[in-house]
């Protein structure tokens, strides 16, 4: 789905029931496509000229209910290094945890931002999901230091941020549920 908003330009996909996930290599050459074709259109119809001034990636990833956890009490295993969970209160259960985390990306090149929260697919019946979003995002432009930074580099950096924080989150048990080496 594209998505043209006064100042943004977002280019989004989602895996379809049943289908393959598309991964970001294969699509980032059809953003570009997208993207270049948007400037062509800017400049054909005499409109301003596309001069991005902040790069942005996000990746929303849906944990179901009964893979590596049961209700919202066992997040406080799945996740790496997360405080003690919501105290037992003895006279009612916890239904929902909400957590957000924000990085710095070294030389303050960008921000990571992780929000989990529970949430429910639209299947039927819809069945309880953990959603895990990360969002990198960053100047495509100069920044601190007089370092250069254009689209490319901070979706490339985006990625990269994702891509090695996402198992970094999540516990030895969560690792050894996915298959994943640690």
């Amino acid at each position: 789905m594209i998505q043209v908003q006064n100042g943004r330009l977002h280019y989004n996909w989602i895996r379809r029931q049943g289908g393959a996930y598309v991964r970001y290599p294969q699509n980032r050459p059809k953003f570009d496509q997208v993207l270049s074709a948007f400037r062509t259109f800017l400049r054909e119809e005499g409109l301003c000229e596309l001069n991005p001034n902040q790069w942005e990636v996000t990746y929303v990833n849906h944990i179901p209910k009964g893979t590596v956890w049961e209700s919202p009490a066992d997040w406080v295993s799945l996740f790496a290094g997360l405080p003690a969970g919501a105290p037992p209160l003895g006279v009612a259960d916890i239904e929902s945890i909400q957590a957000t985390w924000h990085y710095v990306i070294p030389d303050r090149r960008g921000r990571l931002h992780v929000d989990t929260r529970l949430a429910r697919d639209g299947g039927d019946p819809p069945r309880d999901l953990l959603r895990v979003a990360l969002t990198a995002r960053g100047p495509a432009s100069t920044i601190e230091g007089g370092e250069s930074s254009t689209l490319a580099d901070g979706l490339e950096l985006g990625r990269r941020v994702i891509v090695q924080g996402f198992p970094r989150m999540f516990s030895e048990s969560a690792h050894s549920f996915w298959g994943l080496e640690s």
